[in-house]
């Protein structure tokens, strides 16, 4: 039996091989009612486009690359899903790594994407060793950084303003009277999210004239039992705080599960504030008030931008997009209980 050829699933639709090499290039540039031929035609006899060949013609290999912190917890879901949902309307599939925190095995990962020759690349966060971006533009691979908003940065991004993030999040424990305030955020050192929203926090508490215990200013890797740790520490003292501050929701989980087995009541004892808004904030008991990162947005604005710079069809010009967040105010915070 031969090979089915894109000859084959043009005469099969009803459409020329122009046609159904314009949908695999670009769908959007295809009707409906065509693309839905061409797609039961090409399943109908197994075609399966030979995108390997198609690269070393220059044309387009299909593939998107993508590399994450972690693929450990809940953090990047919500990205990773909206973006292969948005990618895959593109006629795009997308190749995932992570470096696990850790700046020495950034570059390897970068390197295997040039070598599958990758359309596009999309980071997380925009502080990264030039040895990434230099490898990236010896191939002019179009390239956009996500999760951070930074102008500052010589590369596109797309994000949250993370110190804001921070800022707003001590702002409202603020509000609702609380002045003694724990921090537990994630390690600063490779991750500039994480030290922007320290760098807010406690920005807001110095504009409030709080003094922060040294104790209760703590960094942790997004480990569910070592951020228990820590948080345990700071609660077991008699003169506990009565509120802390979680750099994303993973700590702030760390948080509940602490001062629920120490015997504490959430929030009536101690207050506990997120960020992220995670799958299964809003359902935990007490649910988790936090600060919600629009991640199917993100993804979805990153994945048609990236396209149009893989395409060429709109202005190279780097630009800086900032997303805004939301305050979800739920039961794991309430004012300070009087003694």
């Amino acid at each position: 039996m031969s090979t089915p050829t894109i000859t084959d699933v043009a005469r099969l639709a009803g459409t020329s091989v122009a046609t159904v090499s314009r949908y695999f290039n670009d769908p959007t540039k295809v009707g409906a009612k065509t693309a839905s031929r061409i797609e039961d035609a090409a399943a109908k006899i197994s075609y399966i486009r030979n995108r390997a060949a198609a690269s070393t013609r220059g044309q387009l290999s299909g593939t998107i690359g993508l590399l994450v912190p972690t693929v450990e917890n809940s953090i990047f879901a919500e990205l990773i899903e909206s973006l292969t949902r948005q990618l895959r309307l593109h006629g795009q599939t997308m190749m995932i790594a992570s470096d696990s925190y850790l700046a020495d095995n950034e570059a390897p990962a970068i390197r295997s994407f040039v070598e599958q020759g990758v359309d596009g690349v999309i980071l997380i966060g925009a502080d990264h060793d030039e040895t990434t971006f230099a490898l990236l533009e010896a191939r002019a691979i179009p390239t956009i950084c996500l999760w951070h908003y930074a102008p500052q940065c010589q590369r596109e991004t797309i994000g949250i303003d993370n110190q804001a993030i921070g800022y707003e999040a001590a702002r409202y424990l603020l509000s609702l009277g609380h002045h003694k305030i724990a921090c537990l955020f994630g390690v600063g050192k490779g991750n500039d999210r994480a030290a922007s929203r320290q760098k807010g926090a406690l920005q807001a508490f110095q504009e409030a004239g709080i003094a922060m215990t040294p104790e209760w200013v703590r960094q942790s890797h997004y480990d569910l039992r070592a951020a228990k740790t820590l948080a345990s520490d700071m609660l077991s003292d008699a003169n506990r705080p009565t509120a802390i501050l979680c750099g994303n929701d993973i700590l702030a989980f760390a948080a509940l599960w602490s001062a629920q087995e120490t015997g504490l009541h959430v929030p009536d004892d101690i207050s506990i504030m997120g960020i992220g808004d995670f799958q299964g904030a809003a359902e935990m008991v007490p649910s988790l008030s936090t600060i919600r990162i629009p991640a199917h947005l993100i993804g979805t604005l990153s994945a048609n931008r990236l396209m149009e710079l893989v395409r060429g069809t709109q202005d190279p010009k780097i630009r800086h997009l900032k997303i805004d967040f939301e305050l979800k105010e739920r039961q794991s915070t309430s004012a300070p209980k009087m003694a």
